[in-house]
C-alpha cells in the first residue's frame, strides 16, 4: 500500500472529517450558511476514504440545501 493502510486511513477520515471542516471554516471566517455548494473527491483514491468523503460532503450539502459535486482531484 505504499505506507498507507486502507482501513486505518478510512477510520482516520471518519474521525477527522467534521473537526477539520469546523477548523477551516473558523480560520477563514466563513459560515456554513455562506456556502453555495460542496465539492468532494470522487477519485482516484482509496475506496474507504472516498466513500467517507462523499458521504460527508453529500450529507452536509443535503442538510444545507445546496448542491454537492464529486470531482477528480487530479484534473483541472
Amino acid at each position: 500500500y505504499g505506507g498507507v493502510v486502507p482501513e486505518l486511513a478510512s477510520r482516520d477520515h471518519v474521525r477527522k472529517g467534521l473537526p477539520l471542516i469546523r477548523q477551516v471554516l473558523g480560520e477563514t471566517g466563513v459560515t456554513l450558511k455562506q456556502l453555495d455548494g460542496i465539492a468532494y473527491t470522487s477519485g482516484p483514491g482509496l475506496v474507504g476514504a472516498l466513500l467517507t468523503g462523499a458521504c460527508l460532503g453529500r450529507s452536509l450539502a443535503w442538510s444545507l440545501g445546496i448542491p454537492a459535486l464529486g470531482v477528480h482531484h487530479m484534473e483541472g
